[in-house]
């Protein structure tokens, strides 16, 4: 026996050729409930429609929304603005220090070869963060502009094997993030050690459409 619909407003049976459903919350309700003419009935049964219907609780909700504000808003595409003039970057750490800039691009250069060989000649700018230090003996990082974004990613996630080139070892490699997105990053590192010290094991953090993520490697 076919399942009968209830109005979500008066509670009585629907009539197929009466009724409506809402795009939102997916109730179904009479036209004359809704407030809907035959006109405007029609109009929302037709399969190839682009206007939605809301119901009048959705709609409630809807209006319910609050605004960002502006300054969150100038936040907002600030931080969107920087992520991507950053994904074209890549920060080269571990590289010793120098006075002559050519040997810091040699040095690139050289490690960017061994580690994606099928890469011919990219072309690509350096230069050192922060300020000189005769004191600091840890070389300052070195940001390097590439041409291409996926020449960035592709150097990233191959870095791993200089681990295991004697010439290379000390050197590393990591994407050019924004505070805010290495705030949240140990932000999820923090709850990851919470987890492993209160007895979950298999975890890791994964980047899932660019977001650093907590998964399970079960």
């Amino acid at each position: 026996m076919p399942t009968i619909n209830k109005c979500f407003i008066c509670n009585n049976a629907l009539d197929s050729d009466r009724e409506i459903k809402c795009d939102k919350c997916g109730n179904h309700i009479h036209s004359t409930c809704a407030g809907l003419s035959q006109s405007e009935l029609k109009c929302f049964s037709n399969k190839n429609r682009k206007l939605a219907y809301h119901c009048d609780e959705c709609n409630k909700e809807n209006s319910e929304i609050t605004l960002i504000p502006d300054n969150l808003f100038e936040d907002v595409v600030y931080e969107i603005n920087q992520r991507q003039i950053r994904k074209r970057n890549l920060i080269v750490y571990g590289v010793p220090e120098n006075n002559i800039i050519q040997q810091d691009r040699q040095q690139i250069n050289e490690t960017l070869s061994k580690l994606d060989p099928a890469i011919n000649d990219p072309q690509f700018s350096t230069h050192r963060l922060g300020r000189f230090d005769h004191t600091n003996t840890r070389p300052r990082p070195i940001k390097v502009v590439l041409e291409e974004e996926q020449f960035v990613r592709n150097y990233v996630l191959k870095s791993s094997q200089l681990r295991s080139m004697p010439l290379y070892k000390h050197i590393s490699l990591s994407f050019d993030r924004t505070p805010r997105q290495i705030n949240y990053y140990r932000k999820i590192k923090k709850q990851l050690d919470e987890r492993i010290a209160a007895g979950e094991s298999n975890l890791k953090i994964k980047y899932i459409r660019e977001v650093p993520t907590i998964v399970s490697l079960n």
